[in-house]
């Protein structure tokens, strides 16, 4: 009978040791919640994004446009993999709704894009940047023209030097 109590305790110490051993591991492993997802997305494959089994992409660096944002943005696209990875598609694009003002349909497509790798060339509802070669006399001149009430020779103009489309020159003339 005694035996019964010594195998009763050495259970319990393992029972213990376990829990103790899990504790560890998922605690190490919410450290580097972007590193965990990363490192799970290169264990199992990434599903298909918005979908069961969403995961992230190769990491931000993988990412196809990630060059041009600024730091800012690059730790917004962070922090939605990290969302991503975790299966939580619906947060991620909460999360860019507070941060950058756009519509629901807006966000989702843009979460969408940057669960398949890709950083859209602008972000909705931000004025399109202008071509380096026509940077500063296009904007001078589409402004001259906005302030003597003419927006829609000044759209014109910035398409004809441009080459942007009828929307993108709109937007970036009523942000003029």
């Amino acid at each position: 009978m005694e035996w019964f109590g010594a195998l009763g305790a050495i259970v319990v110490v393992l029972v213990i040791c376990v829990i103790v051993f899990v504790a560890a591991r998922s605690r190490r492993r919410g450290a580097d919640l972007v590193g965990g997802a990363l490192a799970e997305r290169a264990r199992y494959g990434a599903g298909p994004a918005g979908g069961k089994g969403a995961g992230v992409v190769a990491g931000p660096e993988g990412i196809e446009g990630l060059d041009r944002l600024d730091a800012t943005d690059r730790a917004l696209v962070a922090e939605i993999l990290e969302l991503l990875g975790r299966n939580r598609k619906i947060h991620a694009i909460k999360v860019l709704r507070t941060r950058r003002p756009m519509g629901l349909a807006e966000a989702k497509q843009v979460v969408e894009q940057i669960g398949a790798g890709r950083v859209p060339a602008r972000w909705p509802g931000q004025p399109p940047r202008l071509p380096e070669v026509a940077d500063r006399s296009v904007v001078d001149r589409a402004t001259d023209l906005k302030r003597q009430g003419r927006p829609i020779e000044a759209v014109k103009l910035v398409r004809a030097e441009t080459g942007l489309s009828l929307r993108e020159a709109k937007d970036m003339v009523d942000a003029l």
